[in-house]
């Protein structure tokens, strides 16, 4: 049995730019990585383009994620993650990066759905979407956390975020597919601390 492919969904990424060198946040922003792995997402924009002007081939569309985070997540850029995993595992000190300045939270759900809306979408007028959630310091995740945990203290390190254009907008993704992350910086905080909850019952 053949299976044919009307649309073909892949995971891109923010780091196709970097901070700094448009003016421009949306989807049409230039692309211009700023290290290898952004490099390679956007090796895989092109290849992706090319394979689609192939006869017969089916529709390609990248989905340029920020950063996603949500319970259980172990691979990749996790500073952040690991400050929330210390915090949910009851440590009395937790050290966080503090950032100067903020950075995309696109809770995990959120991410699913996209996914799943763009299955189903309008044909695209891109070649890929740019995805960002809660645009949000580091800190406000901290003080949330410590409302949540209060016997925690907080200590900060000074560090410096990725070299990723974290200023960027889905715009295209909103208009066109009529959706766009949702979930608050808290609101997805909190859902992983009630997963956590459950965990620790199961």
């Amino acid at each position: 049995m053949k299976l044919v492919f009307a649309r073909v969904i892949y995971g891109s990424s923010v780091a196709v730019f970097t901070a700094g060198t448009s003016g421009r946040r949306g989807d049409d922003r230039p692309i211009v990585p700023a290290n290898v792995y952004g490099a390679t997402k956007a090796y895989g924009e092109q290849l992706a383009a090319t394979l689609a002007r192939q006869w017969g081939a089916p529709e390609f569309l990248g989905l340029r994620f920020g950063w996603i985070y949500g319970a259980a997540r172990d691979r990749g850029w996790r500073d952040l993650q690991r400050m929330i995993d210390d915090f949910l595992s009851g440590k009395e000190e937790v050290q966080f990066p503090n950032y100067a300045a903020p950075n995309d939270w696109t809770f995990v759900e959120d991410a699913a759905k996209t996914i799943l809306h763009c299955l189903t979408s309008p044909t695209p007028t891109v070649r890929a979407y740019n995805v960002s959630g809660d645009y949000r310091h580091v800190r406000d995740a901290v003080a949330h956390l410590q409302r949540r945990f209060p016997g925690t203290r907080a200590v900060p390190i000074e560090a410096e975020l990725p070299p990723s254009a974290w200023e960027f907008q889905c715009d295209g993704l909103e208009r066109e597919v009529g959706y766009r992350p949702q979930t608050s910086l808290e609101d997805g905080l909190d859902e992983m601390i009630f997963w956590r909850g459950s965990e620790s019952v199961a």
